[in-house]
């Protein structure tokens, strides 16, 4: 198991994440842009509401030595949301910087890790942007920058990884400490996310025409707090992830499946201490998808996907969502240094129990350069 991977996992966003075995352990800089637009149609009894964001994403990889990574990753984005009545909101900017460092020893058998969250985003939102802030963080439409700015973080982990031959073993704690920051205009309240602490193990068996990823995490959440005093303690999630990758020259194909598990939050009593909620206010979440890609020659390849995503009804017997995706996509590489990856996703469904009808598009792109 490379721990470069483990690095990207962590840090670099699912689509990122398959470019990331562009970079070999020889390149001392690579550069990834992620340019997309996402635009989505939201449709009930006598309303209707549309809402889209641009956005590009970049990270920046440098390893001065081997054994020794620097990542810096921001964003930029615009998003605008259409009402009923000719309303027009809109929301952008940079989102926080992320750094992080690791160092590998003993033969690439232990990783240290430290990054950073650079709060140089937009964290303080009027209400009218609280309205489109909360459509881009809903999990459901699956926005890529969900969120443009929050408090100092510091995370701090370590990966202990085992070489089996065909087979690799992972172990990865990892820490986050939430800094405090001011979410709306014109308020001095300062809040704090809870502190979080993953533990992630990993599995990964190599064959001769296919490969298997898979991860499963436990996260504890510590309990939010509003000028220092505890208002809501999120549930603990376990999320277990699954690759699957089968060759056939000149044919590949990967399935794909996430599934996320939410624990009862701890909500705030009459007496004001924190206590376990009788429902469970968290639905889960499955995620699966079948990518085909053909070859055409060793630089140049097509692809066709499609996928579905389904989040189940939580203990209130709410916010349950089912969408579906179909896509395509062209790959394709100058030489060994730069390469590109085109996709289009047309996604449709509902959410809110059915109540709601959603229908999207994303275009998407992936643009990569080492050196």
């Amino acid at each position: 198991m490379s721990l470069v991977m483990i690095l990207c996992g962590t840090i670099v966003s699912a689509k990122a994440e398959g470019q990331a075995m562009f970079a070999s352990s020889s390149d001392r800089v690579c550069v990834y842009s992620l340019p997309y637009l996402q635009s989505w149609k939201l449709e009930n009894e006598g309303s209707e509401k549309n809402i889209s964001q641009f956005g590009m994403p970049v990270f920046v990889l440098i390893k001065p030595i081997d054994n020794l990574s620097f990542w810096f990753i921001d964003s930029v984005s615009s998003a605008e949301l259409d009402g009923n009545h000719g309303e027009e909101i809109r929301l952008g900017g940079f989102s926080d910087a992320k750094a992080k460092f690791s160092y590998s020893m003993f033969d690439q058998s232990l990783l240290v890790t430290l990054g950073l969250n650079l709060p140089v985003g937009k964290a303080e939102l009027s209400q009218n942007h609280m309205r489109i802030a909360d459509l881009l963080y809903n999990e459901a439409l699956g926005f890529k920058v969900n969120k443009l700015g929050s408090g100092f973080d510091v995370n701090a982990g370590m990966a202990l990884v085992l070489d089996l031959g065909p087979l690799g073993l992972s172990i990865a704690p990892n820490y986050l400490r939430r800094g405090s920051y001011t979410a709306l205009k014109d308020s001095d309240l300062k809040y704090k996310p809870g502190d979080e602490f993953w533990i992630v193990t990993a599995l990964d068996a190599i064959g001769d025409s296919a490969e298997l990823k898979s991860d499963l995490a436990y996260i504890h959440y510590g309990p939010d707090r509003v000028d220092g005093e505890e208002k809501l303690k999120q549930g603990d999630e376990i999320i277990g992830r699954v690759f699957i990758t089968y060759r056939a020259e000149p044919v590949v194909l990967i399935f794909s499946a996430v599934n996320a598990i939410r624990m009862k939050n701890h909500v705030l009593s009459e007496s004001g201490n924190l206590i376990l909620e009788e429902k469970n206010s968290n639905g889960n979440k499955l995620d699966a998808n079948i990518t085909g890609r053909y070859f055409i020659t060793r630089s140049l390849s097509v692809s066709s996907s499609t996928g579905a995503a389904f989040l189940s009804k939580n203990g209130y017997g709410e916010e349950s969502a089912f969408i579906w995706n179909v896509g395509a996509g062209i790959r394709f590489s100058t030489g060994n240094n730069v390469s590109f990856d085109y996709s289009i996703r047309m996604l449709k469904g509902s959410m809110e129990n059915g109540d709601l009808n959603v229908s999207g598009l994303e275009l998407g792109a992936i643009l990569a350069a080492k050196f």
